[in-house]
């Protein structure tokens, strides 16, 4: 017997599907099947690529959907958003003193 096997996708998948759907043909059976995991760092990195309050709502729901069906990863000495200065709803958020650096991704 086969057991089935859980998948985190990494930030370079999330973008894409986010953005149009490309990898639905792999992401959305995995998504039904309830194989899908989403990981504490790949948020952060969604946020941090965020450009509009759209799509900080965009990561919300994922974050939300993947918490509520118990796929939210988050190992315990992983930081927390607001810790790094992160809100959901707050597209180019400062890290400490400066602006996030990372590009926009959406």
């Amino acid at each position: 017997m086969r057991r089935a096997v859980g998948v985190t996708p990494d930030t370079s998948v999330w973008v894409p599907y986010l953005r149009s759907k490309r990898y639905a043909s792999a992401v959305d059976p995995l998504v039904g099947a309830g194989r899908v995991w989403v990981h504490g760092i790949a948020l952060l990195e969604l946020y941090a690529g965020t450009a509009s309050v759209d799509d900080a709502r965009a990561v919300d729901t994922l974050r939300e959907a993947a918490r509520s069906l118990g796929r939210l990863y988050v190992p315990p000495d992983t930081i927390s958003s607001s810790r790094a200065g992160f809100s959901p709803t707050t597209p180019g958020a400062t890290v400490g003193s400066g602006r996030a650096t990372t590009a926009t991704i959406f």
